[in-house]
Formats: C-alpha cells, structure tokens, sequence
C-alpha cells in the first residue's frame, strides 16, 4: 500500500517573480521573508531544494504548501498526495490509473 504523504511543519520555497527565498508555515496565508537568498537565482533555487531535501520535505509537499497558501489549506492543491514525486500536480483522472 502506497504512504500516505503529510504536510510538513513548514519549508522552504522561492518567489516566481524574484526567486527570493520564503518559508511557508503550514496554515498560513502568506509567506514570510528569510535571510537565506543570495543575488544568484539558481543558486536560490539550489539552496531551496538542497534545504528542503535535508529537513526530509519532497517535491510533493512542497507544492502542496505553496497550493494551501495561495488558494486554500482545505483544496486538492494543498495534498501532497495529488502531487508526483517531482512535484507535478496529478488530475483525478489520472490518480485512479
């Protein structure tokens, strides 16, 4: 039987726009700055993946926290279950396959 994933306590992401570092908190609605960015974007992005990947937060759930802060804790963005392990939300069409 498959593991049901579960939101973590909090993690890691950067903004679309700018590629800044924020923490989302499970539950909240906004995200809240850090002192982790650098200038270098990529090396954001890396920082982002290589943090998450060391508190044990997936792709998955990470998705699933930037789904419940932008459109709602209680939708289907905010469960990591409908995500794949890299991250790609999964259709219900495709989740009974």
């Amino acid at each position: 039987m498959k593991e049901k994933k579960i939101l973590p306590d909090f993690c890691y992401t950067t903004l679309f726009s700018t590629d800044e570092i924020v923490r989302i908190r499970k539950g909240a609605l906004t995200y809240e700055k850090t002192e982790l960015s650098t200038p270098d974007r990529a090396m954001n992005r890396l920082l982002v993946e290589r943090t998450n990947e060391a508190m044990g937060v997936t792709k998955a759930q990470r998705e699933a926290m930037l789904g419940g802060m932008l459109l709602g804790w209680d939708k289907p963005a905010a469960d990591p279950n409908r995500y794949d392990p890299s991250g790609n939300f999964i259709l219900i069409d495709d989740m009974e396959k």
